[in-house]
Order: C-alpha cells, then structure tokens, then sequence
C-alpha cells in the first residue's frame, strides 16, 4: 500500500464482515496457506486459535475489489515474503464471526519450524 486512496481502500474493507472481505478478493495477494496448524479448539467459548503461515509471491501488484462500492483496486507494492500469523478465530452457529491477528514478516520461503522432518 502507500497512497492515501490505498490507505482509504483498506481502511472501507476492514470495515466489512468476514465474508464480505473474502468475497471482495482482497487477499487474492496470498498465493499459499501452508502449514495451517490448529493449536486450540476451545468448543465451549466457541474459539479456534491458529498458526499458519501466508505465503506471498510477490506477483501480485494490482488486486481487483469485487463488490465494495467506492473501491475498486488496491494497489500492492509489496515484494516476496511469508507471514507467520498467529489468529484466535471467534465461531457462533458454526460460521467465523471475528478474527484478531499478529504477524511476523519474514523472507519468502522460510520454514515455520511445524513442517514434518524427513526420516534420516
């Protein structure tokens, strides 16, 4: 991001539920989910909390919102990274209803240290 119509752009699609942010194709920049590693399951408070890892080529420079009125392009200026994510999911009636994220940038291709070793 960078321009002020950028900042504008992300600061109307935050507004959005989770569904209305997926369906906009706001994060068609993220060209690889692995490992989606689900630390705790907590049914009773009806909470997930996550550890994966977003994989960014780096290719992706112009995204194209679907759905937003006011907003039809968010530019990207990023290069090649990972992000290691940790997410606390909220569920009710079996749909996501919130999420609260953290992440950590780091150079494309590095491992998550979860990845299953190869047998010597």
């Amino acid at each position: 991001m960078g321009s002020a119509a950028d900042d504008h752009a992300m600061a109307i699609l935050g507004t959005l539920t989770c569904t209305a942010q997926i369906n906009s194709g706001i994060l068609s920049f993220i060209t690889r989910l692995w490992p989606r590693r689900l630390g705790l399951v907590d049914e009773q408070k009806e909470l997930v909390y996550a550890f994966p890892m977003f994989h960014h080529r780096g290719a992706v420079h112009d995204i194209k919102i679907k759905g937003v009125p006011g907003v039809d392009v968010v530019h990207m200026n990023g290069g090649t990274s990972n992000l290691q994510a940790g997410e606390i999911f909220k569920i009710r009636g079996g749909k996501i209803h919130e999420i609260e994220a953290l992440g950590v940038s780091l150079p494309y291709g590095t491992k998550s240290g979860w990845e299953q070793r190869s047998a010597r």
